[in-house]
Order: C-alpha cells, then sequence, then structure tokens
C-alpha cells in the first residue's frame, strides 16, 4: 500500500523519474505474470517498492508537524518487521538438513558407491563413469555440459554413481522408476543396480505407493543417519502433528519447531549380497 501511495506521490512531483524507475518492474511483472507463481519471483521489484514506500513516508512526514500516532504506529510496524526479518536471516543461516547429510556421505560412504537418491535431495557428486554410462544408455549425444563436466581436472573424489528415483530427461541420469519398486520383491530393481545406499527426504505425509518399499528396506537395510529440521528430533512418531519442514523454494512459515531449513533426510545402507 505504501509502495502505492508513493507511486502516485512520485507521478506528481517527476513523472519521468517515475516512468524510469518503472522500465524494469512493469516489464517483469507482465512476464511472471505467465509463470507459475511463487511468491520469491517477486524479490526482484523488491528495491523500487521500497523506493516508493520511502518516497510515501517522507511525504507524511513533510506533511505533518512533530510526532504524531501515525509516526509511532510506523515506528512500532518497523521494529516488529524488523525481528521478523532477523529471526528468519538467522534460520536460513542454519546448515539445510541435505548439506548436513552431504557431509555425513563424504566422511561415510565410499567414493564410487551406487547411491539411490531423489531430485533435489542432497548434492552428491556423481562419477564420470556413470556420466557416461547415462548417456550411453539414454541413446544421445554428449551433452556439452556433462563433457566438461567429466573433464575437470583433478576430478572431485568424493563421487558416487548416481540412481535418481523417478523418472527424468536428463541424458547423464541414470533413473529408476517407481513403479519399479513394488511387487514380492520390492528390492529387486536396486540389486539389479548393485544399489548399496539409499537417500531418501521424508515429509509429514508419506506416498502409499512407497510403503512397500520403505518396509523391505527397513528389513533389508540399516538406516544409518537421520538428518532432521525439527528440534529435538521433532518427535518423529508425530508426523502427522509436525509442521512442514521449510523448504527455500516454497513458501512454508517458519515456525519455532523448526531448527533449521530442509527436509527429513534418512540414509540406509543395504546390507545385501548384490550391494
Amino acid at each position: 500500500m505504501l509502495a502505492l501511495v508513493g507511486l502516485g506521490v512520485g507521478a506528481r512531483r517527476d513523472p519521468w523519474r517515475t516512468i524510469w524507475l518503472l522500465a524494469f518492474p512493469v516489464p517483469f511483472l507482465l512476464f511472471i505474470a505467465s509463470t507459475f507463481p511463487a511468491s520469491r519471483y517477486l524479490v526482484p521489484v523488491v528495491p523500487v517498492m521500497a523506493l516508493f514506500a520511502a518516497l510515501a513516508l517522507a511525504e507524511r512526514w513533510r506533511l505533518t508537524r512533530g510526532v504524531n500516532v501515525g509516526h509511532l504506529l510506523f515506528v512500532a510496524a518497523f521494529v516488529a518487521a524488523a525481528l521478523e526479518c532477523q529471526r528468519t536471516i538467522f534460520f536460513i543461516r542454519q546448515t539445510d538438513t541435505r548439506t548436513l547429510a552431504l557431509h555425513y556421505i563424504q566422511a561415510h560412504v565410499p567414493s564410487g558407491a551406487t547411491v539411490l537418491t531423489q531430485p533435489y535431495s542432497v548434492p552428491l557428486e556423481p562419477t564420470a563413469e556413470v556420466l557416461r554410462e547415462a548417456v550411453g544408455r539414454s541413446g544421445r549425444e554428449m551433452p556439452t555440459k556433462t563433457a566438461l563436466q567429466i573433464a575437470r581436472a583433478p576430478y572431485p573424489k568424493a563421487a558416487y554413481r548416481l540412481i535418481y528415483l523417478g523418472r527424468g530427461m536428463d541424458a547423464d541420469k541414470l533413473y529408476l522408476p517407481y513403479d519399479q519398486l513394488g511387487g514380492t520383491d520390492p528390492l529387486q530393481a536396486l540389486r539389479a543396480e548393485h544399489v548399496a545406499f539409499v537417500v531418501l527426504k521424508r515429509y509429514n505425509h508419506a506416498d502409499p505407493t512407497t510403503l512397500p518399499f520403505l518396509a523391505a528396506l527397513a528389513r533389508t537395510g540399516r538406516r544409518i543417519a537421520v538428518f532432521s529440521p525439527y528440534r529435538d528430533g521433532g518427535a518423529l512418531t508425530d508426523e502427522g502433528q509436525r509442521p512442514e519442514p521449510f523448504l527455500h523454494n516454497t513458501d512454508t512459515r517458519i515456525v519455532a519447531a523448526l531448527e533449521r531449513p530442509g527436509p527429513v533426510v534418512d540414509i540406509w545402507q543395504i546390507d545385501d549380497p548384490g550391494s
């Protein structure tokens, strides 16, 4: 609202300067109006909105004499917003659960091991061999990005043969569709790929289609590490009552029960001769 008032003040005082200030946000807003809605897309226009809001406040301050109730209310609102902003900044600076899991894997999982993971999960480094393998299986040409990734020297030491749950279109990734995790032996596809470790993201509501796979994983494997965003582990048995984990690309609210960003991350080791 303040930004809209400031826009009117600016248009009345100096219309050409106001037009220049709108040269970026107006086309930008028209562009993102045709994309998937997400509040984070508005971040680039915040500085311009702040300028117009400041102009409205300066005009209000100029038209009034001395300190009045309006000024006090503004100061109170500003302090409350500043405290909330500081709390959010402190929370965002905490290490994400996926980063904690990454450090654990690099320290405890041998480089080159086959790891089943998920997109947007722990940012593990793929081996050069699995990149070549994936492109070969896809039947497509080697992407330039992948070729440059393979040619890095020295190549990162902690790299793994990564297989991603689900389906995807990337030529340089190996995928294991969810529909291969069912049947009487949900781990058969994992054994065929010699999967030794499984890294899973966990939210408050489990996908019913994955329950047989998780049960088989619990029978055959060992959960060697859990990284939770909740304080004191978040009472992992009360999954239906916990707030949703905070992810940087969502609008989930930051609540007191959350200690850090990220989902619950489980790391499993499969005790199987084929792994």
